[in-house]
């Protein structure tokens, strides 16, 4: 009997053997054509402010979408490529902030280093005025754009932003060491995998409102853990973001002089970023509409992906009505 045990354990433990080398094989070939392709969906403006990484998507009304904590131009640009109807007549410019793939951090640390870099990408690209996207940590340096170039700012839209300093910071933690980044790596390669099946088992008790039967949350699951790899290549960016949500000033911006039609989308149980930051900026700009969630959290990104796409786009072509009527000769 016991002979008969040792024998089955021997073949269970050489076929999880094969299987893991299959894995591993399969992830190494699969993250070899991810890294190539994070490459050639991009490229490198060199700016006066320095280098930065961008992609476009669509035609129309420029949008200036800056991404979150961790994150890259494939963040911001895999959604408007997967469904074009969300983007019809706009046009998305998508940007890795600084110490993001490979946008060096040299190109700008803090908030408003970041806001004069993409200020320097648009006269690159001989772009006068765009709408600003910022989601999560693409918050602060979003609202310092549109705090120092507003005569370039038709709109600014923010979702879920961090717009409060906060010592707490309560996102995924960016891992340290070769070995940890490439199992860290590997586990959200994985998680794609298996994408259905871990969605409906985990994703139901991580995310309130999550719903694994709508195609839509099952893609953006997917999106946003790719998004995370390679993280050695988006590392440096998440330890900066940590450091300077520690001291965002946001303060010290003349908000209440700002004159840019501003809508700010967040949930009121965002733990990840606090929705106190939104209400007090949102208090302070003269033209400013917080739209709250009552309830959600900070993965409303995902779970409420319809209506702040729908909210979003309304905001913008209602901007363009009024600028169209006000050019219009009486």
């Amino acid at each position: 009997m016991l002979k008969r045990l040792l024998k089955i354990a021997g073949w269970l433990l050489a076929f999880l053997l094969v299987v893991g080398i299959g894995y591993a094989i399969a992830f190494t070939h699969w993250l070899t054509a991810h890294e190539r392709a994070l490459e050639t969906g991009s490229q490198i403006a060199a700016t006066a402010r320095g280098p930065i990484e961008y992609a476009i998507a669509g035609q129309g009304v420029p949008i200036l979408r800056i991404h979150g904590s961790p994150g890259g131009y494939d963040h911001s640009i895999i959604g408007a490529q997967a469904r074009p109807q969300d983007i019809a007549g706009f046009q998305v410019i998508a940007v890795s902030r600084p110490g993001y793939l490979r946008t060096p951090l040299s190109s700008g640390a803090t908030p408003a280093e970041q806001a004069d870099l993409y200020a320097a990408l648009l006269d690159e690209m001989g772009i006068e005025r765009v709408f600003v996207h910022g989601i999560s940590g693409g918050g602060p340096s979003a609202l310092h754009f549109a705090a120092k170039y507003p005569q370039r700012t038709i709109g600014l839209v923010l979702v879920v932003p961090f717009l409060q300093s906060t010592q707490a910071y309560r996102g995924p933690m960016p891992a340290a060491g070769t070995g940890i980044m490439a199992m860290q790596d590997f586990a959200w390669w994985f998680g794609s995998t298996l994408n259905e099946p871990m969605a409906k088992v985990l994703m139901p008790k991580m995310m309130h409102g999550f719903d694994a039967g709508d195609p839509l949350q099952m893609a953006l699951i997917d999106e946003v853990g790719r998004g995370f790899i390679p993280a050695r290549l988006r590392r440096i960016g998440r330890l900066n973001d940590i450091e300077q949500y520690r001291a965002l000033h946001i303060e010290s911006l003349a908000l209440e002089r700002l004159d840019v039609p501003t809508l700010i989308l967040h949930g009121t149980a965002d733990a990840n970023a606090p929705f106190a930051g939104s209400l007090e900026v949102a208090k302070r700009m003269p033209r400013a509409e917080l739209v709250p969630f009552e309830g959600e959290d900070h993965y409303m990104i995902i779970t409420r992906a319809r209506e702040i796409t729908e909210r979003w786009r309304r905001f913008m072509q209602a901007q363009l009505v009024r600028e169209a009527t006000a050019a219009t000769p009486q």
